[in-house]
């Protein structure tokens, strides 16, 4: 019995170290998972497959630092661009516009021809004789269209008077001159030529010199806001009055012998009545005409200034 009792006793003791054992194996060779410790944020190294990374003393949160710089966001709208050493492009230059203020209207005026001297003709007529042509100094159409048409008017005139001289002829034109004026935003060439006949040659010129444009009558009238069927009805009535006031103090019987009233019916007509007529504006803006009227001696007419009281101050 004791013998039963002894190898009893015996096999609870060896059973109960073998338990023992059998736990601690278990419990060192069981892999940790997500749910007993956090892994490390880290790849893997190549090759390990699905082993875990090695543990590191980093904490399992942070992210190793690098050496690369931080790059910066694009910039938004609102934010200026950042500095960079590129050359700055400037916008080309434009020339302004011309305007009145920025336009010195007499530095426009110049001489494209001058002389004058002492001639006698192969008849005995002695001559003092002397020629200035103006000229306007700008590079314009209406510049160029002006000095082309006082060439071909008193330029041809200029060119026949010395052709005159050089053969020992006589003289048709003997003076010719001009003088310039300024109304407003209109510079006028006033040229005159003096025949040796008593008559006088005149040429009208008007020039926008803000613009670069020739204002011719029709030009003008537009400029100054002048209807034309106001001018023309201006023309007409006032050069008629013109000549009456002319050949008021001829008596009767001369003004029936001289063709006085032949002449006023022509007046009366509106013979020389036209938008073609020479004017210009005065230096108060009243609208000025170069009108023919009818002559009783001499010419068949004389040109006559008239101021018709229209423009500025009509």
């Amino acid at each position: 019995m004791k013998k039963w009792l002894a190898l009893l006793l015996a096999l609870l003791l060896l059973s109960g170290c073998a338990g023992e054992a059998t736990v601690e194996t278990a419990s060192s060779s069981a892999p940790e998972t997500a749910e007993g410790r956090q892994l490390p944020n880290s790849t893997l190294p190549e090759g390990t497959g699905t082993e875990p990374a090695p543990e590191t003393d980093a904490p399992a949160t942070d992210v190793p630092a690098t050496d690369a710089p931080v790059t910066e966001s694009a910039p938004t709208g609102t934010e200026s661009a950042p500095a960079t050493d590129a050359p700055v492009t400037e916008e080309p230059e434009t020339e302004p516009i011309p305007t009145l203020e920025s336009v010195d209207p007499w530095s426009l005026v110049g001489v494209s021809y001058f002389d004058q001297g002492l001639y006698d003709d192969e008849l005995g007529n002695s001559y003092t004789w002397g020629y200035e042509l103006p000229l306007l100094e700008a590079e314009t159409s209406g510049a160029e269209e002006i000095n082309n048409r006082i060439d071909a008017t008193f330029g041809e005139m200029v060119r026949e008077s010395l052709r005159c001289m050089d053969a020992g002829e006589s003289l048709a034109m003997v003076h010719c001159g001009f003088r310039a004026t300024v109304w407003e935003n209109v510079l006028i060439l006033h040229l005159i030529g003096h025949m040796d006949w008593d008559y006088t040659e005149y040429g009208i010129y008007c020039y926008d010199y803000t613009t670069g444009r020739y204002l011719d009558t029709r030009g003008l009238l537009k400029e100054m806001a002048v209807s034309q069927q106001d001018f023309l009805e201006a023309v007409r009535t006032q050069s008629i009055q013109y000549y009456k006031d002319e050949y008021a103090a001829l008596p009767e019987d001369m003004k029936r012998d001289n063709g006085y009233y032949e002449g006023l019916e022509r007046m009366e007509k509106g013979e020389f009545v036209n938008l073609d007529l020479m004017a210009y504006p005065d230096e108060n803006g009243s609208l000025v005409v170069i009108v023919p009227v009818v002559s009783l001696a001499g010419p068949d007419y004389y040109y006559q200034e008239i101021s018709l009281g229209l423009g500025a101050v009509g």
